[in-house]
């Protein structure tokens, strides 16, 4: 700065930026000024250029490397050498816009940006947001080296086998438990009846999990080993829905296409692939005629609905991050806000899936606003409204009269006629969760932990108030999982880098007693399903059905024709004798199963 005609160096703890000016301005938070024109970042902080003095801290603490003992040296020397090409390059020339385009450093062992000395390894690019080649993101400005490609082919088509079991196990017992459906009691509660559906089950576990990956997705957390190792199987089981474990940055590492818009053409297309797999799994299954008597006597229309349906639930959360995340954008510099504007670099907002693609310019308007859009109407807005309308109208027609199709009963089944609209809340739940997954990283990770926290605990009210469920069991689960829920994520603001708990050996002690409390919460959950649904199953049955699939293909019966019913032996061909006839009655409530036998036909 100049000082009586003479110009002296800003001294240690301050900075000036402009040449020949008359200030030397003190030292912003995150930084460090050696004195001079000289900003070093500390770790977890960055800015966009070495003439910036627009300081932000990184969503990600662990992305930027900042000031430490490793790298203390390369980024104090990439900072003088920046600056002073800059101050020599202004001083012989009379415009300075060209002075701008700093380069690379040479000091540094290799040749690398200023951006590369900021950030840590397999991050690049605005607030460190960006994984380099090698390095697929898992969530948000959060990057993990990628496997062998052959590797993570083989996880993806695991994964997807399991996640189609688990999408046709919920599609069999959804049609055949509408082909034996009955309406319920005048009180609208079967909690009377013997047994909990199945589907009443497996429902709010699917949703459970679904939940719980969002919570775990809102914000770049270091979770306890107890708890990250157990729940990154469940990630893995949802990989085809959820990054957290398999990223598709690895997968299609080559291309022009902008890894942005690779991640949400695949989220788009993995629905409708899934979905074509559970017909074909269902065309080859009738094919070796291995289906129950009660799903077969279901319609191609119900059949293809139903499947539809179940598949959409399963994919719901993984469409609406996908549609949003077209909008989702992050501010970094301003203009006007710093001691000059000159240097600033990263001026405006930025695309999230891009953080060097500005929002709503180039290839990224012509996307959010054509298929952005669209979607949004589509998936937030026009789905709630669809469910209410079909629930509503079904409610008018009574729900379980047979004027009312029975691939409708998957949203309403479950709820009691009064509450028939509940299936339209949950995704309106689940839009709003994964909206601040999306949207709430411009509030800081604190605050929007602390949003998810008090949404969850909200939810957890309003389900216990209204008490939607049917029956009392599966009213019990899902209450039960939003308390694990939301003890989950208000674990979670105590492990943020600025939570109630720092570094030391106290916190470490904590994080390890917060990691086994968090998983046996949640695993006791999970094994409560479990134990409900075993009680839901006719143990009888099932080893009749065994006996009869060991005696059909390894036995006497392997040439015989037709198909058993695997949860009711009671069709099963007699030896001698004319067969008699099952007939299906009309199911009563407490009755399933309930069939009646109807001797031989006169001759």
């Amino acid at each position: 700065v100049g000082h009586g005609g003479l110009c002296q160096m800003c001294l240690d703890g301050s900075y000036s930026l402009v040449q020949h000016g008359a200030t030397c301005h003190t030292c912003p938070r995150g930084v460090d000024c050696p004195g001079g024109a000289v900003i070093v970042p500390e770790p977890s902080y960055w800015r966009s250029s070495v003439l910036s003095d627009q300081v932000h801290r990184c969503p990600n603490a662990a992305a930027c490397q900042g000031w430490q003992s490793d790298n203390q040296s390369a980024l104090v020397a990439c900072t003088e050498e920046l600056v002073l090409h800059y101050s020599t390059c202004s001083w012989n020339n009379s415009n300075t816009a060209g002075c701008n385009d700093l380069g690379t450093c040479s000091s540094t062992t290799g040749s690398v940006t200023y951006s590369d000395v900021l950030c840590s390894a397999g991050y690049y690019g605005n607030l460190c947001g960006e994984c380099a080649p090698g390095f697929g993101s898992s969530k948000p400005f959060t990057c993990r080296k990628c496997m062998s490609h052959g590797t993570i082919i083989a996880l993806y088509a695991v994964a997807a086998v399991v996640l189609l079991g688990l999408i046709k196990t919920l599609c069999y017992f959804t049609l055949r438990e509408t082909a034996t459906v009955s309406a319920p009691t005048a009180g609208g509660n079967v909690s009377s009846q013997k047994g909990v559906p199945a589907t009443d089950l497996l429902k709010p576990l699917v949703l459970y999990f679904q939940y719980l990956l969002i919570i775990v997705g809102t914000s770049s957390i270091e979770w306890p080993n107890a708890f990250a190792y157990p729940f990154r199987v469940v990630a893995w089981v949802f990989s085809t829905t959820n990054p957290e474990t398999l990223s598709p940055d690895c997968l299609f590492s080559n291309g022009q296409l902008p890894a942005g818009l690779k991640k949400t053409f695949f989220y788009l297309i993995t629905p409708l692939v899934m979905m074509a797999a559970v017909l074909v799994l269902e065309g080859c299954l009738h094919l070796l005629h291995i289906r129950s008597r009660r799903t077969a006597a279901a319609s191609t229309v119900d059949r293809l609905a139903s499947t539809a349906m179940v598949v959409l639930f399963f994919f719901l959360p993984s469409l609406v991050r996908t549609t949003l995340n077209l909008f989702a954008c992050a501010q970094i510099d301003k203009l006007g806000a710093s001691s000059t504007d000159a240097g600033l670099a990263a001026v405006g907002r930025f695309w999230l899936l891009d953080l060097n693609q500005p929002c709503f310019q180039g290839y990224h308007r012509a996307w959010a606003l054509g298929l952005g859009i669209p979607l949004t109407i589509l998936v937030c807005v026009a789905l709630p409204v669809t469910i209410v309308c079909l629930t509503v109208r079904g409610q008018k027609r009574h729900l379980y009269s047979p004027r009312v199709p029975h691939h409708y009963m998957f949203l309403y089944k479950t709820y009691k006629p009064s509450r028939s609209y509940w299936e339209a809340c949950v995704t309106l739940k689940t839009t709003v969760l994964v909206a601040i997954t999306v949207f709430g990283h411009s509030f800081g990770s604190y605050f929007q932990v602390l949003l998810m926290t008090f949404v969850l605990v909200l939810l957890w009210f309003t389900l216990s108030v209204v008490r939607p469920y049917q029956h009392r069991v599966a009213q019990k689960v899902m209450e039960y999982g939003m308390v694990c829920l939301f003890t989950t994520s208000f674990v979670a603001l105590t492990l943020l880098p600025d939570g109630y708990v720092q570094d030391g050996s106290t916190n470490e002690a904590y994080k390890l007693a917060a990691g086994i409390i968090l998983t046996c919460l949640n695993s006791s959950f999970v094994a409560f399903v479990f134990y409900q649904l075993c009680r839901t199953v006719r143990w009888n049955r099932v080893l009749s059905s065994v006996r009869w699939v060991h005696r059909r293909w390894c036995g006497s019966g392997l040439g015989s024709s037709g198909s058993g019913d695997l949860f009711d032996s009671s069709n099963e061909p007699k030896a001698n004798g004319p067969q008699a006839e099952v007939v299906p009655t009309t199911m009563a409530p407490g009755n399933r199963f309930k069939e009646s036998v109807r001797g031989p036909a006169e001759p």
